[in-house]
C-alpha cells in the first residue's frame, strides 16, 4: 500500500511540473493561430484599399479575392480537425505569397502610370 501511494504522488509531480509547459504550448499555437485570421483580414482590407487608391486593378483585386477566399476555406478546413504546425506553416506560407503578389501588383501599376507623354523618346 504503502508503494501505491509513493508512485501516486510521484506521478501527481510530474503531472503538476508538466502542466505549465503544456500550458505555454497551447497558448502558443492559440495565438499564432488567431494571429493568420488576422492577417488574413488585413490583407483582405490592403486589397480593398488599393483598389479604391486605383493601385490594382478590379480584374486584380478580384483574382486576389478569390486567392483569399481560397486560403479562407483552407483554414477553416484545417482547424475544424485541429490545425497541425506543418498546415499552419503551409497556410502562413501561401498568405506571404498573396501579400507578395499584391505588393507586386501595386508596384507594377505604380511604374506602368509613369507616363512621360506624348513625344518623348527614349
Amino acid at each position: 500500500m504503502n508503494k501505491a501511494m509513493i508512485a501516486l504522488a510521484m506521478g501527481a509531480a510530474v503531472t503538476a511540473s508538466a502542466a505549465p509547459a503544456i500550458a505555454q504550448t497551447v497558448g502558443y499555437y492559440s495565438n499564432a493561430y488567431s494571429a493568420i485570421r488576422d492577417r488574413e483580414d488585413r490583407l483582405s482590407e490592403r486589397i480593398d484599399q488599393a483598389l479604391s487608391d486605383g493601385d490594382i486593378t478590379m480584374t486584380q483585386a478580384r483574382s486576389m479575392r478569390v486567392d483569399l477566399n481560397r486560403l479562407v476555406r483552407l483554414d477553416r478546413g484545417y482547424r475544424y480537425d485541429g490545425m497541425t504546425p506543418s498546415e499552419r506553416d503551409d497556410l502562413v506560407s501561401r498568405l506571404y505569397a498573396l501579400e507578395s503578389n499584391l505588393r507586386y501588383n501595386i508596384s507594377q501599376n505604380a511604374t506602368d502610370n509613369e507616363d512621360y507623354g506624348y513625344g518623348y523618346y527614349r
